[in-house]
């Protein structure tokens, strides 16, 4: 069964409401769901109760535990980030070191940094989707369930995650040039 990983402060700018609007939809789906994290109290009261009303196919840990995000960065075969904003964002970059494909609101840094898988031309590396919208993100976790399906679509998007330079050396080498033209 697909596993659905979130690691993240549970605060509306992370997209917690997106995700709580949806949690039906997504129950109703053949996937199972983790989710780490503290912030607002009534994201950490509900996501707790909906677990325990879902025991089969969710959990909620409140709180952060480093090894525990870890285990869902490398454990969950998709990542969820569905961020109103996200200036620079590290989790995807961690969960795409792991091989787990990050499914992003296209904003920010997320959009620097996860591309849209094409199953035409086997590039990209993740799922994306445009608004910060209930109805946008239930349909990329929808596409996400259908990529799954097809095994050898899903090796090749995990393997685009893997294989994607993160480190500041491109960087670095693209803003030394952009000063020597400058000077």
């Amino acid at each position: 069964v697909l596993l659905v990983g979130v690691v993240s402060r549970l605060t509306w700018q992370k997209g917690v409401y997106l995700i709580i609007e949806k949690m039906a939809d997504i129950m109703g789906l053949d996937v199972q769901f983790v989710v780490l994290g503290s912030g607002d109290y009534g994201y950490e009261r509900w996501l707790s109760d909906t677990a325990a009303a879902h025991q089969d196919k969710m959990r909620a840990v409140i709180g952060f535990d480093s090894v525990l995000a870890r285990k869902i960065y490398a454990g969950a075969d998709f990542f969820l980030m569905p961020s109103e904003y996200e200036p620079c964002g590290l989790a995807q970059l961690i969960s795409m070191r792991y091989g787990t494909v990050p499914i992003v609101r296209k904003t920010g840094g997320l959009a620097d940094t996860v591309f849209p898988f094409n199953p035409q031309t086997g590039e990209g590396n993740g799922i994306n989707f445009e608004q910060f919208d209930d109805n946008d993100m239930a349909n990329a976790i929808w596409r996400a369930t259908e990529l799954y399906r097809d095994k050898k679509q899903f090796s090749a998007v995990k393997k685009n995650a893997m294989s994607g330079d993160y480190g500041w050396n491109k960087s670095a080498g693209l803003y030394e040039q952009l000063y020597q033209s400058i000077i």
